[in-house]
């Protein structure tokens, strides 16, 4: 039993490599799945011999260990979450950054005394807490939603998941 993809994308490539795997092996149970670009063929001739004689009928061949999978509804939904969370954990962080360096600015400014003055001094910290924890958000969010577009698309043309690109 060989699971085979082979780049045959129309009809007629489609015919003409099924024709290329009955020439090589004339009992061979083929089963395809032309949307997938896959083939299940079951025969007597070794797996070799049989992507040489595909090669040689010029299409690109290759042996899969499994069948491919398909982007489906739980894909999305991982992505969106993933968005969100990654979103959600890059504002929080962006906030306590943007705090942390509102204090500091805050503590070098020479007309601000202390820290509970109130007026521009309080409202700095705060300022630059909510501007760095949007900065943050948008940026997280941004990225997260393209590797994960960058993903699904992979999974879409190969079949293959994308271990780097898991969170």
């Amino acid at each position: 039993m060989a699971l085979l993809r082979i780049d045959a994308r129309d009809e007629a490539a489609q015919a003409a490599a099924e024709a290329a795997i009955r020439a090589a092996d004339p009992s061979a149970s083929i089963t395809p799945d032309w949307a997938a670009r896959v083939v299940d063929v079951t025969g007597d001739l070794p797996v070799e011999t049989l992507c040489a004689n595909l090669r040689f009928a010029g299409f690109r061949v290759e042996t899969l260990f499994q069948r491919p999978r398909r982007v489906d509804l739980f894909d999305f939904l991982t992505m969106t979450l993933q968005t969100l969370g990654f979103t959600l954990f890059g504002g929080i962080g962006g906030m306590i950054l943007g705090g942390i360096l509102g204090y500091l600015y805050q503590s070098m400014d020479p007309s601000c005394v202390t820290v509970l003055e109130g007026g521009p001094c309080a409202s700095a910290i705060l300022k630059i807490a909510f501007g760095a924890g949007l900065i943050g958000a948008v940026v997280s969010g941004v990225m997260t939603l393209i590797v994960g577009a960058l993903r699904l698309a992979h999974l879409h043309r190969t079949g293959d998941d994308v271990p780097f690109l898991r969170f």
